[in-house]
C-alpha cells in the first residue's frame, strides 16, 4: 500500500526510533582470531586515563590474541589521547610497535566497523541504567562472530587501495 501525498511525517507513516538515552564510552582491541579486552567507562577520557586504561588491557589482550612475545603492530587512530607524549612513552618503554595512520581516516579504520556492528546489536537491549547498558554492550562483545572479525582484518589491502584510489576522499568502508 502506497502513502498518499504529503503524509510522510504522519505518525502512522513514521517508526518511531529512540537512541538510548544513556551512553557509555568503551576502549577496545580486536585481531583476526578474537576480540580482546573491552573496557567500558563513563568518563572523560584524557591522556593519563589512556595510558590507565592500556596498563589495564593491551598486554593482556595482546598475549591473549598472540601470544607473546610473537611480534605483533598495535593500530588505533590519531587522537589526541592515543598519540600524547605520557601515551606514546608507554608504548615505547614496553616495545609496543604502532602502526602509522593518517588522522581523521575512519575509512582505513575496521575498528570503526566494529563499532558499529556491536552497537546495533545493543540497540536491541531494553537498558534502564548505566551498569545495564554496559552489561548490554559487553555481551554482545563476546558475542562477535571471529569470522566477522577475520573479514575486517583482511579487508585492510581493499581498503587502502579505495583510499588512494579515491585520493583520500570517502570510500565505501
Amino acid at each position: 500500500m502506497q502513502r498518499e501525498p504529503n503524509t510522510d511525517y504522519l505518525p502512522q507513516n513514521t517508526v518511531d526510533y529512540r537512541r538510548h538515552p544513556i551512553q557509555s564510552n568503551g576502549w577496545l582491541c580486536f585481531a583476526h582470531n578474537g576480540t580482546g579486552t573491552l573496557y567500558t567507562f563513563m568518563e572523560t577520557l584524557n591522556a593519563q586515563y589512556m595510558k590507565s586504561i592500556l596498563s589495564a588491557c593491551l598486554l593482556e589482550s595482546a598475549d591473549r590474541l598472540f601470544h607473546l612475545p610473537a611480534a605483533w603492530h598495535l593500530l588505533h587512530d590519531n587522537s589526541r589521547n592515543h598519540t600524547a607524549p605520557i601515551v606514546r612513552r608507554w608504548l615505547f618503554d614496553h616495545g609496543i610497535s604502532v602502526l602509522d595512520f593518517p588522522p581523521y581516516s575512519p575509512d582505513l579504520n575496521p575498528v570503526e566497523n566494529l563499532i558499529a556492528e556491536v552497537k546495533s546489536r545493543v540497540r536491541y537491549h531494553v537498558v534502564a541504567n548505566e551498569e545495564e547498558l554496559q552489561d548490554a554492550v559487553h555481551e554482545e562483545w563476546q558475542k562477535t562472530d571471529v569470522r566477522y572479525l577475520r573479514k575486517l582484518v583482511h579487508s585492510m589491502p581493499r581498503r587502502c587501495a579505495a583510499v588512494i584510489k579515491a585520493k583520500g576522499f570517502m570510500t565505501k568502508y
